[in-house]
């Protein structure tokens, strides 16, 4: 079920802020752990790197503001080597730069694959598949003898564009790579890019846990009729269909589910053999170190870093969460004192990349919440949102007359979902609520340049500004302030994405893509800042996810204040009465007192309204 989630409120409880370093040199040192005292160094603003908190709402032109987070956790990454790391241990960047060498010049270590994945297990494995009744096996056993066993193992195996273009390896990877079982278990196959924890120093020892999981380990998954009846791991593997990809010929078609599983074998023996070569004391550790801070640990670091450094957040938008995320929240302290959790009424629990938003229960009325994605989805042109990637809620604030629409979105990867859904939430808005003042958080996947493959980030801050929107980047960002700053190894699929160690800034990706997007007539925004260390702190050229920032987009904050719009003491009030002071477009009564009763450090009016009374030059106080 979906809709507003009352995250039960514990006993109030100290928190200790956050240390900070002051003085950060290297994107290593960095990331370091302070010897500062908690909270040192928060009063420090960012610009140009600078370390602080992310807010200042008593130093903001507008003491009426609404602090804005925006944040693609990136919750799907099974393969802790897939991207370049900021490691501070050396004998990371030494085991990446062996494995690159290995890949891209070989030499005499670039063996036949039969060398590797011997015929002794492939007769091991033509028997397992005989047992589960696979067909075709006579022309697989025929390829293998003819096509595969004298392949070169680097240049004519990991290498070949044809395995990458018929998806042999890469299909049946991605569906038995790590495994979401029905009673919320884990399991991962025994392989170099995923989290499998077990020790895999030599061929043999791979080759037993290989088998077992594959043709012997019952798994039961969440399908589209519920959950699945019990089958084997190889069970799940599907053919591939010529009419999908058509490098696939007719005659492999047919085969398609026992080739899979060679190539699988194959292409996960050659990565047990390459890294056992390479560095066969020091990769299980430092997988071990990755695993615990980008697998294992990440929702418990990327909760922390909410909680702590963005504690004076107002709303915070979410893009790419996992389904067991928002279970994961309702355990900090902090998040379930302060904020209901908006959630989509559809999670998707097989992709796992869901948009949510957590409001302030001291700005917005959670019993007021009302889901309107369904209506926004229904405006969508073409089917550019899966399920999860887009929430949206109108809400009430918690002054009188404050109306909210609140959206969170992650487009596709190359951006061409932004425009026809954020077309959407623009004629909800306009249309359907134009007394509610609209606030969106999204990973638009903008890029440098446009071109009819990507959508940029000049194009989509014109067609913004078209609507009569802005955002937090201004009226013309600068694409060099960039929200994610990756590249691809050489541990993955997709050899033909991998960025050498010496070239992982310069070739990797960095593109602005993480906007927050409002009306320019409603509010203004000051105080944006980027973060990829958790600490308020952007590091530029810093390769990330790191160790203690688990995600691969940037922390976006800023602060928006309501647009104060300056009436003639000639201008009819409602009820036919004259003023000649401020008003405030979205709010019939300014300013209330929030349900705790506390105030913003204005005097003149109630904290909980983040139209606070902002009174005119040369104006008399009450």
């Amino acid at each position: 079920m979906g809709g507003v989630v009352c995250i039960p409120s514990p006993p109030s409880t100290a928190r200790d802020g956050m240390p900070v370093p002051s003085n950060v040199h290297s994107p290593v040192s960095a990331l370091a752990p302070s010897t500062s005292s908690p909270g040192a160094d928060w009063s420090e603003r960012s610009g140009g790197g600078s370390v602080g908190m992310p807010f200042t709402r008593g130093q903001a032109p507008n003491t009426a503001s609404l602090n804005i987070v925006s944040w693609n956790i990136a919750a799907v990454n099974n393969n802790p080597f897939e991207y370049w790391v900021t490691h501070h241990d050396p004998g990371y960047n030494r085991l990446m730069h062996d494995v690159q060498k290995f890949i891209d010049a070989p030499g005499d270590r670039d063996i036949e694959v039969g060398q590797i994945f011997t015929h002794e297990m492939w007769i091991e494995l033509k028997g397992e598949m005989e047992s589960h009744g696979m067909e075709g096996l006579a022309d697989v056993e025929r390829r293998w003898e003819e096509e595969y066993k004298g392949r070169k193992a680097i240049s004519g195996f990991m290498k070949d564009k044809g395995i990458g273009s018929k998806r042999l390896a890469s299909m049946p990877d991605r569906i038995t790579n790590t495994i979401n079982m029905s009673d919320g278990s884990v399991v991962m196959r025994p392989t170099i890019i995923n989290g499998f924890d077990g020790d895999l120093g030599t061929m043999q020892r791979w080759w037993d846990l290989w088998k077992d999981f594959v043709f012997r380990f019952v798994v039961q998954v969440f399908n589209k009729d519920g959950v699945s009846p019990p089958q084997v791991v190889c069970k799940m593997i599907e053919p591939i269909l010529h009419s999908k990809y058509p490098a696939i010929t007719p005659e492999e078609q047919a085969i398609s589910i026992p080739l899979q599983i060679l190539c699988l074998a194959i292409f996960d023996s050659i990565l047990v053999h390459m890294l056992n070569t390479v560095a066969p004391n020091t990769w299980q550790p430092l997988k071990r170190s990755l695993c615990d801070a980008l697998i294992s640990n990440k929702s418990k670091k990327n909760i922390n870093i909410l909680s702590h450094t963005y504690a004076d957040a107002d709303v915070i938008f979410i893009q790419e969460a996992a389904a067991a995320f928002v279970e994961q929240t309702m355990g900090d302290d902090h998040l379930a004192r302060k904020f209901s959790l908006l959630k989509p009424s559809v999670l998707d629990g097989k992709r796992d990349q869901n948009s949510l938003i957590f409001a302030s229960r001291e700005i917005f009325i959670e019993e007021t919440a009302v889901e309107v994605t369904e209506e926004v989805l229904n405006l969508v042109e073409g089917k550019w949102a899966a399920a999860g990637d887009l929430v949206a809620f109108r809400i009430d604030g918690a002054a009188a007359g404050q109306k909210y629409l609140l959206s969170s979105f992650h487009g596709d990867s190359n951006g061409l979902a932004t425009l026809p859904v954020m077309k959407a939430i623009h004629t909800v808005a306009s249309e359907a609520y134009p007394d509610h003042t609209l606030i969106v958080g999204l990973d638009a996947n903008t890029y440098r340049e446009a071109s009819a493959q990507r959508h940029g980030v000049h194009q989509f801050s014109e067609w913004i500004q078209s609507k009569g929107m802005s955002s937090c980047w201004g009226e013309d960002p600068d694409p060099s302030n960039t929200t994610t700053c990756n590249a691809r190894t050489f541990l993955q699929p997709q050899l033909n994405k991998a960025v050498r160690l010496s070239e992982q800034v310069s070739k990797g990706e960095q593109n602005l893509k993480d906007w927050i997007v409002f009306y320019a007539s409603q509010l203004t925004a000051c105080n944006t800042n980027r973060d990829n260390t958790g600490r308020v702190r952007y590091v530029q050229e810093m390769v990330y996810p790191t160790l203690v920032f688990p995600s691969d987009h940037a922390v976006v904050s800023t602060t928006l204040s309501p647009v104060v719009k300056k009436k003639t003491r000639f201008d009819q009030q409602p009820g036919g009465s004259t003023s000649d002071i401020d008003s405030f477009p979205m709010a019939t009564t300014p300013t209330s007192v929030r349900p705790n009763g506390t105030t913003n450090g204005n005097t003149d009016a109630p904290r909980g309204s983040p139209f606070a009374v902002v009174e005119r030059q040369g104006s008399a106080t009450n």
